[in-house]
């Protein structure tokens, strides 16, 4: 008689025993089967979550650290970036990660002009929620709607000459061209603006606009309460500068306010945003640079006279002594962004590190994370409890059977032989038991952990405040998701992935419980055997 044909005749000869083996591997192979469909469910949810944020990451300051390392009062917290400033090194140590498929630092200013208008966007006034479109218009308008006499606008200036823009959707060409290298370095007067900001001017590839940078005497200004309505007037500059330049470029915004993110007045904030893209200026990052010094230059020079007036509120505490320089990244994809953020942060100096918008998912996934910390708790006692039983179980059964073991062991039955057909008793009840508990697995994950992940979504909806998305990718906000569309994500389903883990993790549990019975088996000679047979 064979192998397989003495262990199938010596299994239907004690059918208790096989019975007893087969009810704890299934039980035990069921707790691991839901505990890995839940994992793999929850796991293919969140990597599905996180799919639907833009790869976009940018470098931030933690504001609270820095201010509490500086012993700068929380209500003055903006003066922290007075003393704390990012290399542009960094951000190219950190750009040339190869997570990284785009990179560019920029700077920030503010033009005037005389000439030019601002190009209002058209908002949805029926989408605002709780709040009225006059109490928000101001946030959408340029400073001629506050009575001013010249439009200020924003300025960008960009060392990346593709701009970097373009690559994360948030704008495309439509017209003209981009810069060139040479452009950027020696500090070309070209610019790029939207499509609506040109329209609103009649601006077209080739237009010339003259642009002005001025640095206002605050000490004057304040002295006889005159702001805003005199920008135009020159007795109140301490510097003063007129540029021209050429258009080479027009832009499509493509971004657009996802208005169901945001409650009452939190949506002005992506309004401003959408409406400064939508007047934006780009020029090379040089002539940024040395708009920013001249006026650095002049703010410092009123240090000393703002201080003895007594002007100290705000902005007055401090003087910038070097431009601002911003970040923006453009990973290869959304699923390397924690890994980025690791690896950057290691870069990064102290108080600076990466920001995303996957903060957006952060209540969703923590909630989440919870679900797969019980299940992976569940999983490690479960297989732990079924090594540990089934070395018992299977000790005890050669204990029972050791009479027979030594007789076949006289007869001159080679030790492997034994083992093997020991192995293929026990297997054999193990792969009916494991097929079985992997459907039933299955169905009691779906049943439960579908509940128990409403629940925990729930609560963490009720208790937690949404986590703030960084304002420079404010237009990148992709919005939380509802309870019931991570619902319809999570599925709990036997793929291919959860039955080949869930089989390789069944028998190579099976296969580590029954080394020591085993080795108990190879280690004993016959006489040995009988007579502990015979004694028992």
């Amino acid at each position: 008689m064979n192998l397989f044909n003495r262990a199938v005749t010596n299994l239907k000869r004690q059918p208790v025993k096989a019975g007893i083996l087969f009810i704890l591997i299934f039980v035990l192979g069921t707790v691991v089967s839901a505990t890995i469909s839940v994992r793999i469910a929850i796991l293919v949810t969140e990597e599905s979550i996180i799919l639907r944020a833009p790869a976009v990451s940018t470098i931030q300051l933690d504001v609270a650290s820095a201010s509490e390392d500086l012993g700068i009062p929380w209500h003055e917290r903006h003066r922290v970036s007075i003393y704390h400033h990012l290399s542009s090194d960094y951000i190219t140590e950190v750009g040339n990660s190869p997570y990284v498929r785009a990179y560019d630092f920029y700077l920030r200013d503010t033009l005037f002009s005389r000439d030019l208008e601002w190009a209002e966007i058209v908002i949805d006034e029926t989408r605002l929620n709780g709040v009225r479109f006059d109490d928000i218009r101001g946030s959408v308008v340029g400073s001629r709607y506050w009575g001013a006499t010249m439009e200020d606008l924003p300025v960008v200036g960009v060392h990346n000459p593709d701009l970097t823009d373009i690559e994360t959707g948030l704008i495309s060409l439509i017209n003209g061209r981009t810069f060139t290298d040479e452009e950027i370095n020696s500090g070309s007067m070209r610019a790029v603006v939207s499509r609506a900001f040109a329209e609103v001017n009649n601006l077209y590839i080739g237009s010339v606009i003259t642009l002005e940078s001025i640095v206002f005497d605050i000490v004057k200004m304040s002295q006889e309460n005159r702001f805003i309505e005199a920008w135009h007037d020159e007795e109140f500059y301490v510097h003063h500068e007129i540029f021209e330049f050429e258009i080479i470029g027009i832009f499509e915004v493509e971004r657009e306010v996802i208005y169901e993110n945001y409650q009452g007045w939190a949506i002005s904030t992506p309004l401003e945003a959408l409406s400064h893209l939508n007047n934006r200026i780009y020029i090379p990052i040089t002539v940024a640079e040395g708009l920013i010094r001249e006026k650095i230059t002049a703010q410092v020079g009123l240090y000393d006279e703002i201080h003895a007036l007594g002007l100290q509120g705000g902005n007055f505490l401090d003087v910038e002594t070097e431009p601002e320089i911003e970040s923006i990244f453009l990973l290869n994809s959304p699923r390397d962004l924690d890994a980025f953020t690791e690896a950057a942060n290691e870069i990064l100096p102290e108080f600076w590190y990466m920001g995303n918008v996957t903060g957006a998912f952060s209540n969703i996934i923590s909630s989440m994370d919870s679900v797969l910390a019980l299940a992976d708790l569940i999983l490690l006692l479960a297989t732990g409890a079924t090594i540990v039983i089934l070395i018992l179980i299977i000790t005890f059964l050669f204990r029972e059977r050791r009479n027979e073991v030594g007789i076949y062991m006289a007869l001159g039955e080679k030790v492997s032989k034994v083992i093997g057909q020991l192995l293929l008793e026990i297997f054999l009840v193990s792969t009916v038991a494991i097929i079985l508990s992997l459907f039933t697995g299955n169905i009691v994950s779906h049943t439960l952990s579908t509940h128990m992940l409403e629940q925990s979504l729930m609560n963490q909806v009720e208790n937690d405040e949404p986590t703030e998305i960084p304002w420079r990718l404010i237009l990148f906000n992709p919005g939380e998701l509802p309870v019931e569309d991570v619902l319809e994500m999570y599925n709990v389903s036997l793929d291919t992935q959860t039955i080949i883990i869930f089989v390789g993790m069944s028998f190579s549990t099976i296969a580590l419980s029954t080394i020591i019975p085993m080795i108990q088996v190879a280690k004993t000679n016959p006489k040995e055997l009988l007579t502990q047979a015979k004694i028992g």
